[in-house]
């Protein structure tokens, strides 16, 4: 009696799925870019809703050093930030000119709270929602990654990180880790086991 036998067929198979999945195989982009996906919602949330850091502590607080803050520059309701006035609560200055920035006498802490964007009390890098809309999955040298898509808003996370708040941010916390490796383990069997034929 003769046997017949795929095993050459369904080796060559495996072989070839498991190279797809290799730096450089045809699956290995996309499963990067699908793992990059899953994470940056994960990510926005605890920096730019939660205000917290890459250990999982608070990024920092706002400061309470007086500050006069431009009408251009509120993003806030024009009601909710007030009138232009000056320290001494009067909107025009000695000469007769209006005034055209807002006194705070509790710093960017109070102007955050005027406006209505420092439901925590503390940072959380969320003012004109400009860095959390920007932050995005971007094709990288080894396949995707998440950064930002301007780069004024790069250089900024990096000071913020390196000179304001001197401690990690966008890094991924390990529980981010952890997902990220979980999403790319589901993908990487996904690709190498899968019995349909895409």
């Amino acid at each position: 009696m003769e046997m017949k036998s795929n095993m050459t067929e369904v080796i060559t198979l495996l072989v070839s799925r498991i190279n797809s999945v290799a730096q450089g195989g045809a699956n290995h982009s996309k499963i990067a870019r699908i793992a990059s996906k899953s994470i940056l919602s994960e990510v926005v949330e605890r920096i730019h809703t939660k205000g917290l850091a890459s250990d999982n502590t608070a990024i920092g607080k706002y400061s309470t050093k007086p500050i006069y803050v431009s009408t251009s520059s509120n993003v806030g309701s024009k009601e909710a930030f007030g009138a232009p006035v000056g320290k001494t609560g009067v909107d025009m200055f000695k000469s007769g000119k209006k005034h055209r920035s807002r006194y705070f006498p509790g710093g960017y802490n109070e102007f955050k709270t005027s406006i209505d964007r420092n439901q925590l009390g503390s940072v959380n890098l969320t003012l004109s929602g400009q860095m959390q809309n920007q932050l995005a999955v971007l094709p990288t040298n080894g396949g995707w990654g998440i950064g930002f898509q301007n780069a004024e808003l790069l250089k900024r996370a990096v000071m913020f990180e390196t000179q304001k708040y001197k401690k990690q941010i966008w890094a991924l916390t390990a529980d981010e880790k952890n997902m990220l490796k979980e999403v790319i383990t589901f993908e990487v069997k996904n690709a190498i086991l899968r019995t349909n034929s895409n």
